[in-house]
């Protein structure tokens, strides 16, 4: 359907308004006694639901189908666990589209709408709520039969979504409902591997117990649980958890896509808490695997190719980098004598070629025992 543009110009300004979610909490409060156990911001977060969903049935010209309004469905559930009877959420609906309309003819006015304009868009405003009654009717029916595990998959459908994102704004919004987000909070998404279920419950009991009060949701998704949760834990215990930063639920595919390179940078036997923070460089290493290989080639084979075997020398490079340079600290961490440590030293430069006051060499060295890390792990 073409929206005339006096039209388009009135559904704008309806949809950026911000005189009309306020007076539907409010008249809600004073007409349906029910909603005391319902709070003002659940009211206003489904005001915003009918108020988009309206005005995007305004710009159609047509009313959805009944089961394309979602809208109802989340409003019943909503309403019926916090006790409002369906009855009760029914008049809600109605005051919210009441408000809807008076704010509709308030700008009309204000903008010099044609009457006849005026009296179609109410017409199709009045038919909204008549289907998204006869969905919240079918839904309050099947409500008491739907099974958690549904809901569960909805749940895990929506998170998954959001985190592969970026997403249409009516599923972004349905998504925001089913989860019990807030738009304007900001959140940790999360990625770790696991090997079977019991590692998925353990992972879900230390989230839980670093989580007490807030957001914290996994996600089962192939050999991996993902998620998101309200802050970056301190510490988890057995388990490998790679974060992204703490962002905003509309760009969180984003932060996610930082948490899946943070995990691509650690070894599976580096547990705890992985984030940009504590990786730094070693993020970029699994990047350039050319680059990865040339270092190992350089710093890492000379050592296979010699008489004996190569692993005493290689940890003690690695306790030496370890420890910042500091022989007496890496050779205690290894538990062996100073000069025993100097030793396997001098061999990697004798082997290599290398210096180990050399920046670069550090370096170098630092990248490809990370990158061995990760390949043989």
């Amino acid at each position: 359907m073409t929206v005339p543009r006096a039209t388009s110009a009135l559904l704008n300004a309806l949809e950026a308004d911000g005189h009309v979610v306020g007076p539907t909490v409010s008249r809600i409060r004073e007409e349906i006694t029910a909603y005391a156990s319902v709070s003002d911001a659940a009211i206003a977060a489904a005001a915003e639901r009918n108020l988009r969903r309206a005005v995007r049935t305004l710009r159609d010209g047509t009313v959805p189908e009944m089961q394309d309004i979602w809208e109802a469905d989340t409003s019943i559930k909503e309403r019926l666990r916090a006790g409002v009877p369906i009855e009760d959420v029914m008049a809600g609906f109605r005051v919210s589209i009441s408000c809807i309309q008076d704010r509709l003819v308030e700008l009309a006015a204000e903008l010099k709408i044609e009457g006849s304009e005026v009296v179609r868009l109410t017409r199709v405003l009045w038919k909204l709520g008549d289907v998204f009654s006869a969905q919240a009717a079918s839904s309050y029916r099947q409500y008491g039969v739907a099974s958690e595990l549904a809901e569960q998959r909805l749940r895990d459908e929506m998170l998954l979504a959001l985190l592969a994102g970026p997403v249409a704004a009516e599923s972004f919004d349905r998504g925001m409902a089913v989860l019990g987000l807030d738009r304007h909070e900001l959140y940790v998404p999360f990625v770790t591997r696991r090997t079977d279920a019991a590692d998925s419950a353990t992972l879900q009991r230390a989230l839980a117990g670093h989580s007490r009060g807030e957001v914290c949701i996994v996600v089962p998704k192939g050999q991996q649980l993902l998620g998101l949760m309200s802050r970056i834990p301190k510490a988890i215990d057995d388990v490998a958890l790679a974060v992204g930063p703490a962002t905003e639920p509309a760009r969180l595919h984003n932060a996610f896509a930082v948490a899946e390179r943070v995990l691509d940078a650690t070894a599976p036997t580096e547990l705890g808490v992985h984030s940009l923070d504590t990786l730094g460089w070693r993020l970029g290493v699994p990047m350039d695997s050319e680059l990865a290989a040339f270092l190992r080639k350089r710093h890492l084979d000379p050592l296979h190719r010699t008489r004996g075997s190569a692993a005493p020398i290689i940890a003690a490079v690695r306790a030496f980098l370890e420890h910042n340079r500091s022989i007496p600290l890496a050779a205690d961490a290894m538990h062996v004598h100073v000069n025993t440590l100097r030793y396997r030293l001098a061999r990697f430069e004798e082997l290599t070629g290398e210096s180990l006051s050399n920046t670069d060499t550090i370096i170098e060295l630092s990248w490809a025992l990370r990158s061995d890390d990760i390949a043989t792990s």
